[in-house]
This record gives structure tokens, C-alpha cells and sequence, in this order.
């Protein structure tokens, strides 16, 4: 909300601006306090920021970071990527990649898991919309005619030089994985 101030002391005696330029980021809060019968918390991005006012905030529930493709047809336009402005941060390129999810919200009684790509935040996604990928390791063998790939968007092709590789992930929606051989990774169209 407009009028919010960022403080440096727990007192919200010395301002530090407002609010607006942190917003719709994720922060991680190293502490709280009920002050003058409100929630405030220590916010910290890349930094220590200060205090600010977390009623309406929405808190991050920590999970394992997860590898995910979003899956063929998944709702980007959903309720809390409109809201807050991030249907432009799925562009086709980024919905062709795989992402990291790095925690969970609840919003209006749903969970929506928390995008990275990289270290960039890209929005939000339920998890039915989402091909998790699985840590696996199976020795496999590849027929030579089996094309292999150095990234996830199957665009740069290598030669198939071995029969034996070790399968590291899956994405069972997807139908491919992540193979390795000789410390090298590649990916493979598993149909």
C-alpha cells in the first residue's frame, strides 16, 4: 500500500523511504516484532534493508529447490501473476526452460510455488502446472543413433559417442532426462 515507510530502527524513528521500490520481491525477514500492535519485520535482500510493516505481505514457506518445466498448456495468466505484474516474465523463451521453484505462497486458500530462473524471480505457478523433475541414477544404454543435447531446449546437438551413460534426472511429463557420461551432461528425449 501507498504511505508505507522502510525504517532503519525497530523504533520507526528514522525513515528510510518507502516501501514501493521493494515490492513484489521476495525478502528474507531475519526478525519480527509487534510494534504499536502491528507485524514489522527486519527485511534483508542482497543486503540488510530495515524495518517495514508485513501485514500485507505474503509468507514464503521454505521447500527443497526443485528443477520444473512448466507443462504444455500450464495457466501463466493465473490470479497472482496478473496481480502483480509477472505474465511478461514467462516470455516463450523462459517457458521452453527449466526453472527453479524455491518455496511456496498461500494465496486465497491455493499454493503457488515461487520461479527462478537463475537467480532471477519469474512469477508464480501452482504445482499442477508444474513437470517436477526427479533425481534418479540408473546406468543406461543409448542406441548410437539416440541424439543427444547440451541444453534442456534441445537446440544444440552432439554426437552420440558411447552406448553406456548414467540417467541423473527425469521429467516424466516432458518424457526426457538429464544423462551423464564421462563428466559430461547431456539431455535426451526419453520416448
Amino acid at each position: 500500500p501507498n504511505n508505507q515507510f522502510l525504517y532503519r530502527d525497530e523504533g520507526l524513528t528514522e525513515e528510510l523511504g518507502t516501501v514501493e521500490p521493494f515490492n513484489h520481491k521476495v525478502y528474507k525477514v531475519l526478525s519480527t516484532r509487534m510494534i504499536n500492535d502491528r507485524l514489522f519485520g527486519f527485511i534483508k535482500g542482497k543486503r540488510e534493508i530495515g524495518w517495514v510493516n508485513l501485514e500485507s505481505s505474503y509468507y514464503v514457506y521454505n521447500k527443497t529447490n526443485e528443477i520444473v518445466f512448466l507443462k504444455e498448456g500450464a495457466n501463466i495468466q493465473n490470479e497472482l501473476n496478473i496481480k502483480y505484474n509477472f505474465t511478461k516474465s514467462f516470455t516463450e523463451d523462459i517457458q521452453k526452460k527449466y526453472l527453479t521453484s524455491k518455496g511456496l505462497i498461500n494465496y486465497n486458500d491455493e499454493f503457488y510455488e515461487l520461479l527462478y530462473k537463475k537467480e532471477r524471480f519469474v512469477g508464480f505457478m501452482k504445482s499442477s502446472d508444474l513437470d517436477v523433475g526427479y533425481n534418479v541414477e540408473y546406468e543406461v544404454t543409448l542406441p548410437r543413433d539416440k541424439e543427444l543435447f547440451v541444453d534442456s531446449q534441445f537446440k544444440t546437438k552432439v554426437n552420440n559417442e558411447n552406448d553406456i551413460y548414467k540417467l541423473l534426472m527425469i521429467f516424466p511429463n516432458k518424457s526426457i532426462g538429464k544423462v551423464e557420461c564421462e563428466n559430461k551432461k547431456f539431455w535426451v528425449d526419453l520416448k
